[in-house]
């Protein structure tokens, strides 16, 4: 059963930055300026990919961190230029909650072929 949460936490988006190719092995790092619950991230991507899917995960650096917060797949059949794709949550509830500037880790593995720019946004939930 999910936690219950107050009703009035803000819910803030932040555009947290770009992967120059994430067809790339490499690693996008973001502060989050408040303390928190992240409850979602996504990215948009410049081109299509080729080869393989492409998987970044999205992790909390913190105390005793990193913690996985969950995967983002960009698929290479039917990816193209402006291609959206959402995270899928994996982490527990202490993975997802972040205290005030800790940093989120967007990792790409690199595994399909671009280039491609992929531009990243957090969702996260906190006051």
């Amino acid at each position: 059963m999910p936690l219950s949460e107050p009703h009035n936490l803000q819910t803030n988006s932040f555009n947290v930055g770009s992967l120059a190719d994430v067809a790339t092995p490499s690693t996008l790092n973001a502060p989050i300026p408040f303390r928190g619950r992240v409850v979602g991230a996504g990215c948009s991507i410049s081109a299509a990919l080729t080869g393989a899917d492409t998987i970044v995960t999205v992790q909390k650096v913190g105390p005793g961190g990193p913690f996985e917060i969950g995967k983002i797949t960009i698929p290479a059949a039917g990816s193209g230029p402006g291609s959206s794709y959402g995270m899928v949550l994996t982490g527990n509830e202490i993975a997802c909650t972040v205290e005030a500037f800790n940093s989120l880790n967007f990792v790409s593995g690199g595994e399909g072929s671009g280039p491609a720019v992929a531009n990243f946004v957090a969702i996260v939930r906190g006051s």
